[in-house]
């Protein structure tokens, strides 16, 4: 594998592509000023999540935040506790039957138009953009800047408890269907899988880690409890305050593209993220999205798991790919059953 290798003959309308999306708007991401404009005409079926959440450690209260100040209509989406919870890592993927519960508590509905935003600039709102993916709802963005550069702006705040907004629902029981594509996320068992096949060289998988270079590196402390420090074998190191203009907004898709080419990643390739939670590997996701890579997943469980969890003593036990599993992406390999 070569970076090049995205020009080889057969790799050609991947890459046009690509070229052809730097011409193209935005489609995961929302300016302040068109969020304003929605307000400002009443859009029907909008919907705003405060997406707001702190690594431990951070003496900041997300709920009391958004209590003080929020976008007007916004509605709190609290991580730690729409998540699935587990021995190493409390802040994964929810599992679809709390997933449903709650957008219905909140009245968030597949046909609505999803915003989300996090008062740090672009840090946690990738992570429910994903989320929401995850479930198949495809009309979703992440307001490119946050509350940050809303509040630069002089744009609307308000504050005191938030509501759900009565809204009608004929057709209830399809208001709220949503389905988790389970290609969206992967869990242990397959990613030692992908290490096994990569060290072996008989995939190559793309996997990044985005959390700063100290801790893929293991120079630094994790801030939640791990056995080992570093990072998944094979895996390249995408910091996401790389993708971010001062950690507010995200890059433009040139210069993105561009990163990632330097970083030795094909972009027209199956990409799979983690970090210490997959919170902030939802910032890969959505750059690799920008420039039109749709075939991303994330590792639910991330360093907080996998540093955690011996690594197989010996991988004979695991089951070899077969030479089509070897030609299909990681999103695939996911789903094949044992």
């Amino acid at each position: 594998y070569q970076c090049s290798g995205i020009f080889q003959e057969e790799n050609i309308p991947q890459a046009i592509s690509v070229k052809k999306h730097f011409l193209t708007f935005q489609e995961n991401l929302i300016e302040t000023s068109e969020l304003a404009q929605l307000l400002k005409n009443k859009e029907k079926n909008l919907r705003i999540l405060n997406c707001t959440y702190y690594v431990p450690g951070v003496k900041k209260n997300p709920r009391e935040e958004h209590m003080q100040a929020r976008i007007p209509t916004s509605l709190f989406f609290d991580l730690t506790y729409i998540a699935e919870k587990t021995k190493y890592n409390s802040i994964m993927i929810p599992k679809q039957e709390l997933f449903i519960e709650e957008m219905e508590r909140m009245k968030v509905r597949k046909t609505d138009k999803v915003i989300c935003y996090d008062n740090s600039g672009i840090f946690s709102s990738p992570r429910v953009w994903w989320t929401f993916k995850t479930y198949g709802h495809e009309n979703v963005f992440v307001l490119n800047g946050g509350f940050p550069k809303w509040i630069a702006e002089n744009l609307p705040v308000e504050s005191g408890e938030d509501s759900t907004h009565a809204v009608l629902d004929p057709d209830k029981e399809n208001s709220y269907n949503y389905k988790r594509k389970e290609e969206a996320v992967i869990e242990l068992p397959t990613m030692h899988k992908m290490v096994n096949w990569s060290l072996r060289k008989l995939v190559h998988n793309q996997i990044i880690d985005c959390r700063p270079e100290d801790r893929y590196l293991g120079k630094t402390d994790e801030p939640r409890p791990v056995l080992k420090k570093g990072h998944i074998p094979t895996a390249i190191n995408i910091p996401y305050e790389d993708l971010l203009n001062h950690g507010l907004t995200l890059k433009n898709t040139k210069a993105l593209y561009h990163y990632f080419i330097d970083k030795r990643i094909n972009v027209t390739q199956p990409v799979c993220a983690y970090c210490g939670t997959g919170v902030l590997a939802c910032i890969g996701l959505l750059a690799l999205d920008e420039i039109g890579n749709e075939r991303i997943t994330v590792y639910n469980g991330s360093w907080a798991e996998y540093g955690n969890v011996p690594e197989p003593v010996s991988y004979t036990h695991l089951t070899l790919p077969t030479k089509a599993q070897v030609q299909i992406s990681v999103v695939a390999v996911s789903l094949q059953k044992k």
